[in-house]
């Protein structure tokens, strides 16, 4: 019995579908991620009262990225920050050093990149920023989803 060796189309051909089927898995948890809301963020409390339960282990009031973001919010609609209701502090890993905030026209380092997602609540609405290594905040209006996400629990 003679055992043949596979042609190089035969391999090319199986390299391809593992491939697709690779992109395809990737693609569905990603599509998974985006589409679920923080869920520490909806187990039936409001998110200011789950910062409150969970306040960091340092003893302070808030992360300075989340003071960075309020800070931020708050002068870019001339609101008092007592205005905003609700904080949803996430750490994530980003895909890259856009921070999941990727601009038009710019490039950017492919490294994965630990940071946070923070949602501020106003009125009914929400507004994302990112954070990323030396407490860079920046507000995203078209965020993506991060690789990983995982909630504040202050410890």
């Amino acid at each position: 019995m003679t055992i043949r060796r596979p042609s190089l189309r035969t391999l090319l051909i199986a390299i391809a579908a593992v491939g697709v089927a690779l992109v395809a898995a990737v693609g569905i948890v990603a599509l998974r991620t985006r589409l679920a809301a923080p869920q520490h963020c909806t187990e039936g409390t409001s998110l200011g009262e789950r910062l409150i339960e969970n306040p960091p282990a340092n003893g302070s009031a808030m992360p300075p990225t989340v003071d960075a973001a309020i800070s931020d919010l708050s002068s870019r609609f001339g609101i008092e920050p007592s205005a905003i209701t609700g904080v949803c502090v996430e750490e994530v890993t980003w895909s890259d050093s856009s921070l999941g905030c990727p601009e038009p026209g710019r490039m950017y380092v492919q490294v994965l990149t630990p940071g946070e997602r923070i949602t501020l609540a106003v009125d009914g609405s929400a507004y994302e920023y990112h954070s990323g290594p030396g407490g860079h905040v920046i507000h995203c209006e078209k965020p993506q989803a991060p690789i990983t996400n995982s909630p504040w629990t202050g410890s």
